[in-house]
């Protein structure tokens, strides 16, 4: 089991889409920074929502907004466009929120 744990910043506006089964699937872009000496170092991850998840959440998922993520680590492999294999690495959440802003820009989203 590869379960991370992390808050950070979201880089855009949630995107929610529908498998071809019907299952709701929202795909975030996280930033997480951290001090590193003098300078702050981001790193990036992607994170997936699923299901009713995906569907209650996704409208409170604001670029800048700060969330708290918990999930597994998925990696996934493909072949692009260009016949190039890809690979790409996600958080499948199994917690997320997203925190209430104290500036009151962000609604803080169902039962907050």
């Amino acid at each position: 089991m590869n379960t991370h744990f992390f808050n950070g910043r979201l880089g855009s506006d949630a995107e929610l889409k529908y498998t071809p089964n019907g299952t709701a699937c929202a795909e975030l872009s996280v930033a997480v920074s951290r001090k590193n000496g003098e300078t702050y170092v981001t790193n990036w991850f992607k994170v997936a929502l699923w299901g009713k998840t995906a569907e209650i959440w996704s409208p409170f998922c604001k670029k800048g907004s700060e969330v708290v993520v918990s999930g597994e680590a998925e990696e996934r492999e493909w072949t692009g466009r260009d016949g190039q294999k890809r690979m790409s690495r996600q958080v499948n959440a199994n917690f997320f929120r997203v925190c209430v802003s104290t500036r009151g820009q962000d609604d803080g989203g169902p039962g907050l």
